[in-house]
């Protein structure tokens, strides 16, 4: 008898896998007995009447994920119309920019709306945090005594 490959092995278990997996998705769409009636007794002059009701079905189709609406005169998908009010009609924006993003002026990649107002603007040779602020040299940082070394 010869030994199996490790690829031959993922091979069947990836198979057992699938196949497994697809046995549970069709015995989870199989109805039982007890789904498919509700059985009541009620007492009718004295005698036990037993009742069978058949359950409605459950929709199994799951619910439509939402779309938004775009029209025909929306080129860029964004909802603000090409009728002169989107001012960028190629590009995805907002409709506080007049359907143009939202600017980072400074180029630092976070937006202007989301940045402090002393930061929009501002040299950041050392990169920005997660607001836009600029980070401090990190040469200088901590250096009290100007030696070029962290302090201790």
């Amino acid at each position: 008898m010869s030994k199996l490959t490790r690829n031959q092995i993922i091979a069947i278990l990836v198979f057992g896998v699938v196949l497994l997996g697809g046995a549970l998705v069709i015995l989870s769409n199989r109805a039982t007995p007890t789904d498919d009636v509700v059985s009541t007794t009620e007492q009718v002059d004295g005698t036990s009447v037993a009742q069978v009701v058949p359950t409605e079905e459950p929709d199994s189709q799951p619910s439509p994920t939402p779309v938004r609406e775009t029209r025909s005169d929306d080129t860029d998908g964004d909802g603000v119309p090409n009728d002169g009010t989107d001012q960028c009609p190629d590009v995805f924006g907002e409709a506080a920019f007049n359907g143009c993003p939202n600017p980072d002026t400074d180029g630092d990649g976070v937006e202007d709306s989301k940045e402090p107002a002393e930061c929009v603007g501002a040299s950041a040779p050392f990169g920005v945090d997660s607001v836009g602020c600029p980070l401090p040299d990190p040469n200088t940082v901590n250096d009290d005594d100007g030696d070029g070394f962290v302090n201790a």
